[in-house]
């Protein structure tokens, strides 16, 4: 019986350590381009990060790298920036 016992347990914290390392996933800061009149601009990685908020940080500097100087158009290309882990592309699906 404790060894049945001790089995359990340690197939619990087997579980449990498994959960926590596969939450830890990088994450990634894409920059959408402007696009033209016919279309909305395409998705492009910019920069990975081993955190949420570490990517987060990186968009807000890309941010305020961008309204720096409102009168320079080299930074200023109207684009966005969005942290999505490595396993989201907003491009969508790859076709084969």
């Amino acid at each position: 019986m404790r060894l049945r016992r001790a089995s359990v347990i340690a197939m619990l914290f087997l579980l449990a350590s498994a959960a926590t390392a596969s939450a830890e996933c990088a994450w990634v800061l894409w920059e959408r381009l402007p696009g033209s009149w016919w279309s909305t601009g395409q998705w492009q990685p910019i920069g990975g990060y081993n955190s949420d908020n570490s990517c987060e940080g990186g968009a807000s500097l890309r941010r305020e790298q961008v309204h720096a100087d409102p009168a320079d158009r080299s930074n200023y290309n109207g684009s966005k920036w969005r942290c999505l882990p490595e396993t989201v592309d907003p491009r969508g699906p790859k076709g084969k």
